[in-house]
């Protein structure tokens, strides 16, 4: 018994719909042996050699389609698609471009020639294309989808969104329609949108590489590292062979300050794509941050070797040799990013911030306000305009704070510089600054933020003061101290402290881990062993935050005195009380932390521990500071090395002490 022509024809529907494409196949042959111009059997075989990975012989199979019906839409349309496959896409826009004189109104056909404009950057063209295939079949989910990849395309977001959700309504399981929505809504600054349209994406399709990577990306801006980082090592396995998803695995493991593995991962980028421009720049700054700064100029350089018109790299190797001390290198470095890019805010910054260093200060200050960008800020909205530096007398003039508390109680030292003008001055700060700060001259009013500001004329952030006053090292404001502890702390620490006799040193070892170089600055209280270690000195801690746990860790064998607080205390209680302790101390020693602008700003002596890459404002050299005379700066000579820093600050201690006691005899 044999089956009859159409019978081999309804089956081969069967089994192409089923899977099986090479059954389907055979059942095509035999039909079209009986029927050769079978135009239906055809169309399918083609179908089906495709299924099989045999794009070249449906090629053939769809043009002897053609040859019998040459206006044939179906067989246009799928031919386009198989040259498109093939890598041949100028002969598959000729054949869309036929079907299209045939089929004016083929919303497929208009859906893939639009897109494949798209793909070859002629937006102006796909776009009438797409906007027309979705007015032709509103319900054709990529039509709807194409049309919305190329709005956005064109930054015309809005739109993009809307056609692109219309798409997900008409088919919920699209996976390339949830991740293009994810990016738009990204664009669109929405990123927890953002982030659901990703993770549905990858629920449909778990493979979707870019929508791991974006998710991965995404997730890291909002610091959730741990989930990026292993996105990012989902994306390696299904791509091995990508530099790029090593390099993004290596920024991912660096911003966890996992410096080591993520020079690892960026140079097996680079061994994938050598001279990787990218890649090189991402290890010179992990490397520079990890203090290697030979093998970080050698990839900047590598780098500006294969981009030399690249003004972030011109920047970053100036940052570099800013940090290295080579200042006049680093400046010619930032002019060249600045004459490449004049919009390179990183640069300017940094520019400034070398100039300060060097104690070029006028220079500095202008660039220093782009402060701002750089930490990815903008200046606060206020109703009244700026201060400029113009003629104060009779005006009011806000002044807020800014950055941290060091930076606080640094700067509000120039409030009777501004009341000397003839200013009213009112200062905006944190609640917990405000009783610490009513000690402060020259301040009318002090306001808490949030709460309602007075009537005033003008504003300036704290850190625009010394620019504006054209402050030189010669007129730091240093009228010693300009902060004072009240009484009752004062008196409440002498009694707690009792009747040592011993040399009193308040230490802090850590400042917030949240600072962006605090692995240069911080250290371990273990680092102070040497001061311990000289007798008749008592160590006391004024550590409050992270690391204040190391007080009992290293009990054993390094004796530092914490003093319990008489209950527990806010912020601003805490600030004054850690104030009175310090003027009951002989001396504090510390980090670059705000311990040491308070002990500066009491007047209190103060020495402080400064990593070899110091913040500019303790400039370049130089063992003292116009800004707090009381103050001894002791600078590591290489970066990294704490142990020279403390066994000079442990010998000095024991010439102190010595010279203490000479004095009370």
């Amino acid at each position: 018994m044999t089956m009859d022509t159409t019978d081999l024809y309804q089956r081969a529907l069967s089994e192409l719909t089923t899977g099986h494409p090479d059954v389907a196949e055979k059942c095509l042959v035999r039909r079209l042996h009986g029927v050769p111009d079978d135009r239906h059997a055809l169309l399918i075989l083609g179908h089906a050699l495709r299924q099989q990975g045999r794009p070249a012989e449906a090629v053939a199979i769809y043009q002897r389609l053609l040859q019998i019906e040459p206006a044939h839409g179906d067989g246009l349309y799928h031919l386009a698609n198989t040259l498109k496959e093939l890598g041949q896409g100028e002969s598959a826009m000729q054949v869309l471009r036929q079907l299209l004189e045939h089929h004016p109104n083929h919303a497929e056909g208009l859906t893939t020639l639009g897109a494949m404009f798209a793909e070859h950057g002629q937006l102006d063209s796909a776009l009438p294309l797409l906007e027309r295939a979705v007015a032709i079949d509103p319900g054709l989910a990529q039509a709807r989808h194409n049309f919305g990849v190329v709005l956005g395309l064109c930054h015309r977001l809005a739109e993009a969104r809307l056609q692109l959700e219309a798409a997900l309504r008409l088919r919920p399981d699209y996976a390339d329609a949830c991740y293009n929505l994810a990016t738009i809504l990204g664009m669109l600054h929405l990123p927890d949108e953002a982030a659901r349209f990703y993770r549905r994406a990858l629920e449909i399709r778990p493979d979707h590489v870019s929508a791991i990577t974006n998710l991965a990306l995404l997730l890291q801006k909002q610091e959730q590292l741990s989930e990026a980082i292993a996105l990012f090592r989902k994306a390696i396995g299904l791509r091995p062979s990508s530099p790029e998803a090593y390099n993004n695995l290596g920024l991912a493991l660096q911003d966890d300050g996992q410096s080591g593995p993520a020079a690892v991962m960026l140079r097996h980028a680079l061994r994938l794509k050598p001279k990787y421009v990218e890649a090189l720049n991402n290890l010179g700054k992990t490397l520079f941050d990890s203090g290697r700064f030979r093998q970080a100029e050698a990839c900047f350089s590598e780098a500006l070797d294969e981009q030399p018109q690249k003004a972030e790299l011109h920047a970053n190797l100036g940052a570099l040799l800013q940090a290295a001390g080579r200042c006049d290198e680093a400046l010619a470095c930032f002019e060249v990013a600045l004459l490449l890019d004049s919009g390179s805010e990183y640069a300017r910054y940094n520019r400034g911030t070398t100039l300060l260093s060097a104690g070029r200060w006028i220079e500095g200050w202008p660039d220093y306000e782009s402060r701002w960008a750089v930490r990815g800020q903008t200046p606060r909205a206020h109703c009244r305009p700026p201060w400029n530096g113009t003629a104060l007398s009779g005006k009011t003039i806000l002044i807020w704070a800014e950055q941290g508390l060091g930076d606080m109680i640094q700067f509000v030292r120039y409030a009777p510089a501004l009341k000397a003008q003839g200013a009213r001055v009112v200062v905006e700060c944190p609640p917990h600054v405000v009783p610490l700060f009513r000690s402060a001259p020259g301040i009318d009013q002090i306001v808490t933020e949030g709460d309602r500001i007075p009537a005033y004329d003008v504003h300036c952030p704290l850190l625009s003061l010394p620019g504006q006053l054209r402050t030189t090292i010669e007129t730091v404001p240093a009228d010693i101290p300009y902060l004072r502890a009240p009484s009752e702390h004062i008196e409440r620490w002498r009694h707690a402290l009792g009747e040592d006799s011993r040399f009193r040193v308040g230490v802090a070892w850590r400042g917030s881990p949240s600072h962006a170089h605090d692995h240069w600055r911080s250290v371990s209280l273990e680092s102070f062993a040497p001061l311990a270690a000289v007798t008749e000195v008592a160590l006391v801690s004024l550590q409050k935050g992270p690391g204040h746990e190391e007080v009992t860790q290293f009990n054993g064998h390094l004796s530092v005195r914490h003093i319990a607080e008489d209950g527990p205390l806010d912020e601003a209680e805490s600030l004054l009380s850690t104030a009175g302790l310090m003027c009951c101390l002989d001396l504090v020693i510390c980090v670059d932390t705000a311990v040491a602008h308070l002990a500066g700003a009491l007047g209190r002596p103060v020495w402080v521990a400064l990593p070899a890459v110091p913040d500019w404002r303790w400039l370049k050299r130089g063992n003292t500071t116009p800004w707090y005379p009381s103050m001894r700066l002791y600078r590591q000579r290489k970066l990294g090395n704490w142990k020279g820093v403390f066994a000079r600050m442990a010998r000095d201690l024991r010439r102190r002490k010595r010279r203490a006691a000479v004095a009370e005899r």
